[in-house]
């Protein structure tokens, strides 16, 4: 009963990240997931081959507008400023039930220092192993992209510092379901189902303030006991 309720408290300040003063409801976490403000991600297997992949499917799109899904690289992950380069997986005219559209291989590869992303394994571009996620929104359902929104929410082409993106972890499987509210504020409904994707092989890339706290947590820990054993 206590861990669970540690647990559910984690959650709800977890939630308030993205809905503090609002009421806006999140989506249902999914069995074995826990909601994160990660913004930078690694796939699980970078090696010098193709086999270094994460697969990424299109689960879901309720949308107003229509949106294109991808992957983007920023100057400085810990202090982002500008993106540096996209990779598309998804075009915005893709839905659920159009096979293969729903799901995309993507590969990546590491030789000489260099990485470098594919999703067929042939034609490749330079990209970068750490990357964050985007959707970019045709409000006029017309071909082109009116805004982008982007997991640094900093960067958005509109509504910067607004949260648009919402993702939930699986820590265990290494898998991520990456939820859009794709309309801007005043309109916005917040029920962020506008276009869900689900990834896999992925894993978390933690800003350096995180891992101090962490380390800050252990060395506090092995004080304490220290202190226990020499009482």
């Amino acid at each position: 009963m206590k861990k669970k309720l540690i647990r559910n408290v984690a959650l709800a300040l977890t939630g308030t990240l993205f809905f503090a003063g609002s009421a806006m409801a999140l989506p249902i976490l999914p069995d074995g997931y826990d909601w994160t403000t990660t913004n930078f991600w690694s796939t699980t297997d970078l090696t010098t081959s193709v086999d270094g992949t994460s697969t990424f499917t299109l689960v879901l799109e309720e949308a107003v507008y229509e949106s294109s899904f991808g992957l983007y690289t920023v100057d400085d992950y810990v202090n982002p400023t500008t993106v540096v380069s996209t990779f598309k997986v998804f075009d915005r005219t893709a839905e659920p039930a159009v096979y293969p559209a729903t799901k995309s291989t993507i590969h990546f590869s590491e030789s000489g220092g260099t990485t470098s992303v594919s999703d067929d394994g042939v034609t490749w571009q330079a990209f970068d192993d750490v990357f964050g996620f985007y959707f970019g929104v045709d409000t006029g359902n017309d071909g082109s992209i009116d805004y982008t929104f982007y997991t640094a929410s900093n960067l958005n082409t509109a509504d910067p510092g607004g949260e648009h993106i919402l993702m939930a972890y699986n820590a265990v499987d290494k898998d991520l379901y990456i939820y859009l509210d794709d309309q801007l504020p005043g309109i916005a409904d917040g029920d962020y189902d506008d276009m869900v994707v689900f990834g896999d092989d992925l894993q978390p890339v933690p800003e350096p303030a995180t891992m101090l706290l962490f380390g800050t947590g252990l060395s506090g820990l092995a004080a304490l006991c220290r202190r226990k054993r020499n009482a």
